[in-house]
């Protein structure tokens, strides 16, 4: 999902939905990255987006990372000039909120 403004949050993650099996067992190593969207959205539209994150790794029994852009997004010498995607610094801190959430994984 690319174009937030095209997707209807009242029908959470079709996508996902449809392509992943429901299973009551958790899914190993599938580590779901939340995001949220800038202000201009709204906060309610907002809320339910970021809402979707949370539902489906409980719905999935993933693990979760709760915002991806963590350190990253609040800082603009890790953004891209368009104040929406990071930059090459920005990535290095993604990377490192990923490994993160992976390592107990990568343990096992």
């Amino acid at each position: 999902m690319t174009d937030c403004a095209a997707c209807p949050w009242k029908q959470p993650a079709p996508t996902w939905s449809r392509s992943s099996p429901r299973s009551s067992a958790p899914a190993p190593g599938v580590v779901l990255a939340g995001m949220t969207l800038p202000p201009n959205y709204g906060p309610e539209y907002i809320r339910s987006f970021e809402r979707i994150f949370v539902e489906l790794s409980q719905e999935y029994k993933t693990s979760r990372i709760p915002f991806l852009l963590q350190d990253v997004a609040v800082r603009p010498d890790r953004m891209q000039p368009d104040g929406l995607h990071p930059n090459a610094a920005g990535h290095q801190i993604v990377a490192a909120n990923v490994l993160r959430a992976l390592e107990p994984m990568l343990q096992r």
